[in-house]
């Protein structure tokens, strides 16, 4: 007789950038382990490579992980590590060599919208622009682009002049980095102001010092929420 296999339960978890529904299982211990090595590692790198290979394997819908928001991305694992192992997480806090706790509930923890945020920047009377966030993809592409630009080269989601809309798949990186480099100011200010109020995955903890004074610290980002504790 064949062992059993073991099924795992199914969740749904809403992305906050569209607001769509995706299915993931719970962890097994196959992706704990690959977890566990990567926090051992304190790699910054080694652990988003892990945290994508997790939710590659979790995740039931047809996603590309390489292509999600890099927020959309740190809530999904929080929401799965949640459902997977407890939405309680003991966080730990080092200051001045010495070390504090801090409880935080997973189900708590938002990605947080600006108010004034805005995805579309509008270059001149004929043109406009619509950034997109960035995902692991073209974070990647980023750290191996030694243009000046490559920041912006990346974001750019749509290009409309007047009643046309440009795909960038269609020029060349040359020709895209010519486009960037000729924005005036105001709209690399705009642009700017796009990253600085983009969406993000943020929570204040509260933890106690040693002379017993109250601490609220804010976490923002996955990594300050991956911890071996």
């Amino acid at each position: 007789m064949a062992l059993p296999k073991i099924t795992s339960p199914i969740f749904t978890v809403e992305l906050p950038s569209s607001g769509s529904d995706i299915k993931f299982r719970q962890f097994t211990v196959k992706e704990e382990k690959i977890l566990l090595l990567a926090a051992e590692a304190e790699n910054g790198a080694q652990i988003v490579t892990a945290i994508k290979q997790v939710l590659t394997n979790c995740i039931i819908d047809d996603v590309d992980v390489d292509n999600l928001a890099s927020f959309d991305i740190e809530y999904l694992y929080l929401q799965m590590r949640s459902k997977s192992i407890d939405n309680i997480l003991k966080l730990k806090i080092v200051e001045e060599d010495v070390e504090y706790f801090a409880e935080v509930n997973l189900d708590d923890v938002q990605v947080i919208f600006d108010e004034s945020h805005s995805n579309k920047i509008v270059l001149n009377d004929e043109v406009t622009i619509t950034m997109k966030y960035p995902s692991i993809k073209s974070i990647e592409k980023m750290s191996k682009d030694s243009s000046s630009v490559r920041g912006i080269k990346y974001s750019i989601d749509k290009v409309v002049v007047g009643e046309n809309l440009l795909s960038l798949s269609d020029y060349s990186d040359k020709e895209i980095e010519e486009f960037v480099e000729s924005f005036s100011s105001k709209n690399m200010s705009d642009i700017q102001n796009f990253f600085k109020t983009s969406p993000v995955l943020k929570h204040t903890i509260e933890y106690k010092s040693n002379s017993g004074d109250v601490i609220s610290r804010e976490v923002v980002g996955l990594l300050g929420f991956f911890t071996l504790v």
